[in-house]
């Protein structure tokens, strides 16, 4: 019986639930194949509707919780035949902006997207 809770437990927390609220810029990860990269400058994202906005500055659901840093996962791993994790992505349908010197905003190619917070 504690075993299935154990277990009943990790399935249902995958995210964590409360109010998050951003304390520093966003900033994303993209993780390549052989390389982790940060990209500073996250300002904006866009929903699978095509409408594009800021990004919002409360949180309910953020996908981890640690250390005081939000993180919120764009898309699930795509690596070999994974046909869950290419549908997932072709559902979230999500693209995030970074705003380059210039003011331009362009697609930032990032897998989480992570920020300082605080939960309130």
């Amino acid at each position: 019986m504690k075993k299935l809770f154990i277990v009943i437990s990790l399935l249902i927390s995958f995210s964590v639930s409360a109010d998050f609220l951003p304390t520093s810029p966003f900033w994303g990860i993209s993780d390549g194949a052989f390389i982790v990269k940060r990209i500073d400058g996250i300002v904006a994202m866009q929903d699978g509707d095509g409408n594009r906005f800021e990004l919002p500055k409360r949180y309910k659901v953020v996908s981890d919780f640690s250390g005081g840093i939000c993180t919120l996962v764009v898309r699930t791993n795509e690596s070999g035949i994974n046909v869950l994790g290419m549908i997932a992505n072709k559902a979230i349908q999500k693209a995030f902006y970074l705003k380059e010197e210039n003011g331009r905003l362009v697609i930032a190619d990032v897998d989480f997207i992570k920020f300082h917070c605080k939960e309130i």
